[in-house]
């Protein structure tokens, strides 16, 4: 309803309006079919454009006689100056495909011939530069499915178009052009911020000669994508990109490091593992990320001990990556690491950290270390003791699903918090374990 209201609001800022169209919009929400059928068989002998977006409302009303009235109004209003509104509200028309009250194909396809007739295609054109994107997109399809305008025109007018997917159907002409003429687009394809139209532009770019310099430049773009098109061309072309990484590791600039640091991963140059590990110290959190993702594809089980000491970096990025890894590669963590952590950790992003891993590792220990954080955590601290109930209270919502007991040695542990901390501990909870405590 806000969109359509909206739509409206435009369409009023270009088009007269009168106190009679008031009236028999409202008549066409009225809760009875026939004022609404009345109504809107009355909005297509005004003639406004001002009555489409709430025909095109209609067109799928849920009575057939309505439907039926909608359909012919949205006909009658298929005159010359109403062209521009009609393109307007090309996303509420399409939007028909997706109702199923009743086959609108035929209704689409009447206005859309009716935009691609003669007089009325330049604001299909025109469409293409319309600040609402899914405007821009429509048009765009419907003037290339009919080729009502030149693939050069497209890549002239909008190649640098302010919607991505607008960018993305344009450059794709750009292959379609000699190489002289593909140079001009590419210049301008090749700097786009979208992934997908740098990498295509960066291709043709490489297939037009020798530009093995422009290849080692792009070992350094900051999509791996792109960066996996410059090492196979280097590789084709018998060069090295593993030295010109292992090099640039030395380098002032973040972001070549940390493309190095992909780059000799991705090359699985483990003869580097050890000028890698180095930069699990950087001041920079993004390079430690990268150092920690380079070691762990080299050689998981060396990396095991780092991913566990960086739960407690400094940098609260690079504690969750550690723990994705070490979700990812199933090491082992057990609920007295996690306790040591929240201890002697000063960051107030530790304790949430750690809650989290515990859920991936034993559920007794999962509740063990839950319990025993009642002990770490200061009693004055409401913010942290209430992530530990929540925490509670979700481990009882799971509690023993896969009806697993714990061990002698987790039910003295937990017969002796049970003991200590009952105050604390939920009744849920207490209720959960009291089977398994010795009486």
């Amino acid at each position: 309803m806000d969109k359509l209201k909206s739509l409206f609001s435009r369409l009023n800022m270009k088009f007269s309006n009168d106190e009679s169209l008031n009236e028999l919009l409202h008549q066409s929400q009225s809760w009875d079919g026939y004022k609404r059928e009345k109504a809107v068989a009355r909005l297509g002998d005004l003639g406004t454009p001002l009555a489409i977006p709430e025909l095109i409302k209609r067109a799928n009303d849920w009575v057939p006689q309505v439907r039926f009235a909608a359909r012919e109004s949205l006909e009658k209003l298929l005159l010359e100056n109403n062209a521009e509104a009609y393109v307007l509200c090309l996303p509420d028309i399409h939007h028909l495909n997706h109702c199923w009250r009743d086959n609108h194909k035929n209704l689409i396809s009447l206005i859309e011939a009716y935009l691609l007739k003669k007089e009325n295609v330049s604001h299909l054109i025109n469409g293409i530069s319309n600040s609402s994107p899914y405007v821009a997109r429509i048009c765009l399809d419907i003037c290339i499915k009919n080729r009502v305008t030149t693939a050069e025109y497209l890549l002239k007018n909008h190649l640098q178009h302010y919607d991505v997917l607008v960018r993305l159907k344009i450059s794709k002409f750009i292959s379609e052009f000699s190489e002289d003429i593909q140079l001009n687009y590419i210049k301008t394809a090749i700097k786009d911020k979208y992934m997908p139209i740098r990498r295509e532009a960066f291709q043709l770019l490489l297939n037009t000669g020798n530009q093995d310099s422009l290849a080692e430049k792009f070992l350094f773009d900051r999509h791996p994508a792109i960066r996996e098109v410059s090492i196979r061309h280097l590789e084709r072309k018998n060069k090295n990109p593993s030295s010109i990484y292992a090099a640039s590791l030395k380098s002032s600039i973040p972001l070549n490091i940390r493309c190095s640091l992909w780059g000799l991963a991705y090359l699985r140059k483990t003869d580097h593992i050890e000028n890698i590990e180095k930069f699990i110290k950087s001041d920079s959190p993004s390079i430690r990320k990268h150092a920690l993702n380079a070691l762990i594809s080299l050689d998981s089980n060396r990396t095991a001990g780092l991913l566990k000491i960086c739960l407690s970096d400094n940098s609260p990025s690079v504690g969750k990556e550690s723990l994705r890894l070490i979700t990812k590669h199933n090491i082992r963590i057990d609920f007295n690491y996690l306790l040591s952590i929240v201890k002697s950790s000063r960051n107030t992003h530790s304790l949430n950290l750690c809650i989290n891993a515990s859920k991936i590792i034993n559920k007794w220990e999962r509740l063990i270390f839950l319990a025993k954080l009642y002990e770490i955590i200061p009693t004055g601290n409401d913010k942290h003791l209430e992530t530990i109930n929540s925490s509670l209270s979700e481990w009882n919502h799971d509690f023993n699903r896969s009806w697993t007991k714990p061990s002698p040695y987790q039910v003295e542990i937990l017969q002796n918090l049970a003991t200590h901390s009952e105050k604390n501990m939920e009744e849920a909870i207490l209720f959960a374990i009291k089977p398994y405590l010795k009486q």
